[in-house]
């Protein structure tokens, strides 16, 4: 059985670390704590090795600020360990074209793919025809999301945050982008950009349109896609818990396909599962494409 090792244990770390356990996974985790910047990356990876465990790891995750994802993940490659960084890669392309680069067993979080209400609209992809436009949508009040907002945008921003998800989706459900607009800009109480648009011309979509924003108090995403054949929508209603449907339109009827409640954890376990089931799995190269159109 592989051995984890988690570096960084915040709300996703704790998440990851607790859905292994779950599975029955051994695993390990260190947090470096609120000296993290005063941190040598080599004496902590050797401090490691002396604490007796460090060779019998198979993969790190690493969950770390966005600004230390290079150095850990470029120590692990260097090791020969198999690595999951939590989005977006690095905080910069140029690193994240070097962790590229170093080849590697690598693979970015990516846990909107595996969302069973994603997964069954693209299933269904097919019933619209030849795709002529998208939309894909994401609106939440930042300081309803994290509670530590002040401290979080330092290391991000909402086309590296909220926008790599759904840039990520459009990638994966059209192919490569061919022409690339993007608008952002800062309309609320945040000291950085809260509102952007990113609108490109897709290998398999005339046209896609990603909304982000930072302003809606009730949290909304959704997607709709638009082709010569009908329509796909998936809707999303919070409360307590997550409702999502998803629902194809032609000129004659409405048929819902989907209609469920999903819990938090699910799409960040069917992201586990398949890596547990897929070792040699590798994202490197689509992430960079996520990348280059964030920055």
């Amino acid at each position: 059985m592989p051995r984890h090792l988690i570096i960084g244990y915040g709300s996703i770390g704790k998440r990851h670390y607790a859905l292994l356990k779950e599975k029955g996974e051994e695993t390990h985790f260190i947090d470096p704590g609120p000296n993290l910047s005063e941190c040598d990356y080599s004496i902590f990876f050797t401090g490691a090795v002396l604490a007796g465990w460090w060779e019998d790891i198979d993969m790190v995750w690493i969950c770390t600020p966005t600004i230390f994802h290079y150095q850990y993940a470029m120590e692990a490659i260097k090791r020969g360990k198999r690595v999951f960084i939590e989005k977006p890669i690095t905080a910069t392309l140029e690193q994240a074209k070097e962790i590229q680069k170093a080849g590697g067993n690598v693979w970015v979080a990516c846990n909107m793919r595996f969302h069973p209400a994603v997964i069954k609209l693209k299933e269904e992809l097919h019933k619209v025809g030849r795709v002529l436009y998208s939309r894909m949508h994401f609106s939440h009040y930042l300081p309803y999301q994290r509670e530590n907002w002040q401290e979080y945008i330092k290391d991000t921003n909402i086309l590296l945050d909220a926008g790599w998800h759904y840039v990520d989706l459009a990638l994966w459900f059209f192919g490569r982008c061919k022409n690339l607009y993007k608008t952002k800009r800062r309309i609320e109480i945040y000291p950085f950009n809260d509102f952007a648009i990113i609108d490109m011309q897709m290998e398999k979509s005339e046209q896609c349109e990603i909304h982000l924003d930072y302003l809606r108090r009730d949290k909304s995403w959704g997607i709709e896609i638009i082709g010569t054949e009908g329509t796909l929508t998936l809707e999303n209603h919070f409360k307590n818990t997550e409702v999502a449907s998803v629902k194809y339109r032609d000129k004659r009827e409405m048929i819902e396909l989907e209609h469920r409640r999903f819990h938090g954890d699910e799409m960040y376990e069917n992201q586990i599962d398949y890596l547990l089931k897929n070792p040699k799995a590798t994202n490197i190269d689509e992430n960079v494409s996520v990348m280059e159109i964030c920055s």
